[in-house]
């Protein structure tokens, strides 16, 4: 068998043999298969949706179209010049110099937060 007996890619419509077996196959032409980040919220949605779907269903929290990083590119830097690099770097591959602070320009430990740690310090090996 050939390679192009079995490879087709150019059809735009789902051949009968395979489709009339499937039920309730829906394509959703919105979501991207390539973006894992929609196809986990979606599935979350789809959990969500058929809750609601229950008239007897209670929800303490509001439905969020996305979480707090959305898969969005995370960059942490250790000072203040991270900023600059992150819009240069944007720049060069053509994107407009679009970030947003997500937290303290400085690192403050809860105030509940261990400092002392149980583990003894490594001197180093003996000479």
């Amino acid at each position: 068998m050939r390679a192009r007996e079995f490879i087709v890619e150019n059809q735009s419509k789902l051949n009968p043999f395979y489709a009339d077996p499937m039920k309730y196959t829906y394509i959703l032409p919105d979501v991207k298969s390539s973006d894992p980040y929609q196809v986990y919220r979606l599935g979350v949605a789809f959990a969500r949706a058929r809750a609601e779907l229950d008239p007897t269903a209670i929800f303490d929290q509001e439905w969020a179209t996305s979480t707090a990083f959305s898969n969005d590119a995370v960059v942490v830097g250790f000072n203040d010049t991270v900023g600059s690099v992150i819009d240069r770097g944007l720049e060069m591959i053509g994107k407009p110099p679009n970030k947003k602070l997500v937290s303290t320009p400085t690192s403050t430990e809860p105030k509940d937060t261990g400092v002392q740690s149980p583990v003894r310090g490594f001197k180093g090996y003996p000479r």
